[in-house]
């Protein structure tokens, strides 16, 4: 591969051996490219996509990933450090979070790092959140987790998430709302009850602006009179337009 087949092409009148010879090599070329292009993650895929041999797919790959031996051991330290971090987010489905760890792995292969299938089972099942405790419990019992190959493994969370996902939208079309009587909901997340909210909120403001123009009008068509205080509820003394009570 490092090398390339550098195949030539076949002489005119060949004899029957040369073009069985010659379909062989052009067969192992094809399965070899085939062979590079299946290993790496999608990302690195279309990177190669275009590339008509196996050496020129290969050389593009050690450009991109290897460099100088110094640049390549970091890329591997930095990989080796995000594959360690790496956590399933409670929001995440299986299949984003594994797709996100492949990534990470193919990586490390690509720069000739050894990586075990065990050791990427071992660091799913320490990564699941809480959802799965039982899955993982089950595999623990039947001490399944310490040959299970990572398609196997993957396969029987996802199955189990489906189950999940099924259990919780049937729990969920059970469910009566309180505010609206519908079924498929909770109160909660009702809305027809913020759309009520929301115009009762208006009701409230337009009634209390009533109420505003009502006391303004009420005061100043009032009959006024000398012998009337005007009451402050904010004040600790009160107001009136006689000055004469003063002297």
């Amino acid at each position: 591969v490092e090398n390339g087949t550098n195949l030539a092409p076949l002489l005119d009148n060949p004899t029957m051996a040369q073009v069985r010879f010659h379909s062989d090599e052009v067969a192992k070329e094809a399965r070899a490219l085939a062979i590079i292009q299946a290993a790496v993650h999608n990302d690195v895929f279309i990177k190669i996509l275009n590339l008509d041999t196996t050496k020129e797919a290969w050389d593009k790959l050690k450009e991109e990933f290897q460099g100088s031996e110094r640049k390549r051991r970091m890329k591997v330290l930095n990989l080796r450090r995000e594959f360690e971090s790496i956590k399933m987010k409670d929001a995440e489905t299986m299949k984003e979070f594994v797709d996100k760890l492949s990534k990470v792995v193919t990586q490390i292969k690509l720069l000739g790092e050894e990586l075990s299938d065990q050791r990427v089972v071992e660091k799913i099942l320490v990564c699941l959140p809480e959802r799965f405790e039982s899955k993982i419990y089950s595999l623990e019992e039947n001490k399944d987790y310490s040959h299970i190959s990572i398609s196997k493994l993957v396969n029987a969370l996802q199955a189990t998430e489906q189950r999940r996902s099924l259990r919780m939208k049937e729990n969920v079309e059970g469910v009566k709302c309180r505010a609206c009587n519908q079924l498929g909901h909770v109160e909660k997340v009702c809305k027809s009850k913020a759309k009520q909210y929301g115009q009762q909120a208006q009701v409230f403001e337009h009634e209390e602006q009533n109420k505003e123009h009502l006391f303004v009008a009420s005061f100043y068509l009032a009959n006024r009179s000398k012998e009337v205080w005007l009451i402050n509820s904010g004040c600790t003394n009160h107001m009136t337009n006689d000055a004469s009570i003063f002297k």
